[in-house]
């Protein structure tokens, strides 16, 4: 369903007739009236559009927006955007249905908005940088679970990368994340930033995926079934877990690939050789352990072991001086602030979390790619499992 708020319906009705502004809000509120009632605001304003001839919605003429004209319902939209940030993808594992997600912001002078690839979609992030200028076409609008705009692409969206000619002006995205120690982290924050050192590296884990669309290809008789491709000849992917730890507690933190090799400072190339050699990733944990980080996470909570999880989007290196906390979040701790190991009730417990369902960034539960939001807040990073 397509929306329009009170406010838009009367600047569009005022900029295609001759009418003020109080005299159009006149007219709407005697259609309240006529109907008793039984239409919203927003409802008498389009009735009495059409009476007028003015369309206020149509969903075929949406090519060509400022990011600040993007409505949710619409369909087939094309816009001119610049990448603000690009998100790693994740596989999921939802309801019985698996798949990969990842998303990106976009903006323009008007504005910012999420972007959201779904399944063979979603390799198109690869080839997008922080900075580009990126012109989308065939995406439909999606509204949130807490009511923000989100552009999805499907099989028939297309986009081209720094199109010769075209220039964007947008502002730089951040994020407003709450800075947090670990010790205060909650279930029902969505995403944390968070200084730390790493006390333990476990090791690389590396799963099957589909060649072709980057979905899990799981083990069947004598092949590796992609649920959309049939029998693949699989690639690989990989997932690194590790402890952080502040000072206040620790937490097993996952790094899904993009992540991974960032923190490794590895390609992917490199890390890949690891699955035929995996002893010779004992130096590389060891040469990773006392590496103190800054990450931007996701709160996921793992309903098998009945802990907090962070499933980190975003990592740099950082310096224990660089750490500035709220003076609310200063709390003395009852955990040992000597940043040498996990404790041991946690290791005695935790397996390394394998990918099966990774959460993205951003995004709500998701149902199908048609209808899905971009949070993927269900997707979780169990044990059983990957912007």
């Amino acid at each position: 369903m397509m929306k329009l708020s009170y406010e838009q319906a009367v600047a569009k009705i005022k900029e295609h007739s001759s009418l003020g502004e109080e005299e159009i809000k006149s007219n709407i509120d005697a259609k309240l009236n006529q109907f008793a009632g039984l239409v919203s605001k927003e409802g008498a304003a389009h009735i009495f559009a059409n009476e007028l001839g003015i369309k206020l919605i149509d969903p075929t003429a949406v090519s060509k927006l400022k990011i600040n004209n993007i409505m949710a319902g619409m369909q087939n939209v094309e816009v001119l955007t610049k990448v603000l940030a690009v998100f790693p993808v994740r596989q999921f594992n939802s309801k019985g249905r698996e798949g990969q997600v990842g998303s990106s912001i976009l903006g323009d002078e008007t504005g910012n908005i999420r972007a959201v690839f779904w399944n063979e979609q979603a390799n198109k992030l690869a080839f997008l940088n922080k900075g580009d200028v990126l012109k989308i076409k065939g995406v439909y609008v999606k509204e949130n679970r807490d009511n923000s705009l989100e552009l999805h692409f499907n099989d028939r969206s297309t986009m081209v990368v720094n199109p010769p000619g075209e220039t964007v002006e947008a502002q730089e995205f951040k994020r407003e994340t709450p800075k947090k120690r670990i010790n205060e982290i909650a279930d029902t924050d969505r995403f944390v930033e968070v200084f730390g050192t790493v006390v333990e590296v476990f090791d690389l884990r590396f799963y099957e995926v589909c060649n072709k669309c980057g979905k899990r290809a799981k083990p069947e008789e004598n092949n590796y079934m992609c649920p959309e491709h049939g029998a693949v000849s699989p690639d690989y992917s990989y997932v690194l877990n590790v402890f952080l730890d502040d000072g206040t507690a620790a937490v097993r933190t996952v790094f899904f690939r993009n992540v991974a090799e960032k923190f490794l400072k590895k390609t992917a190339e490199e890390l890949l050789a690891f699955r035929e050699a995996p002893e010779a990733f004992e130096q590389i944990k060891n040469d990773s352990l006392g590496s103190f980080i800054k990450i931007n996470a996701k709160v996921n909570k793992n309903e098998m072991f009945n802990r907090i999880e962070l499933i980190a989007n975003e990592l740099e290196e950082a310096k224990p001086e660089d750490v500035q906390l709220p003076e609310s979040t200063a709390t003395k701790s009852t955990a040992s602030t000597e940043a040498t190991s996990a404790p041991e009730e946690t290791k005695a417990t935790a397996e390394p979390v394998v990918p099966a369902a990774p959460a993205p960034e951003a995004p709500a539960t998701p149902t199908t790619p048609a209808d899905a939001t971009p949070a993927a807040e269900n997707i979780q990073a169990s044990s059983e499992a990957n912007k």
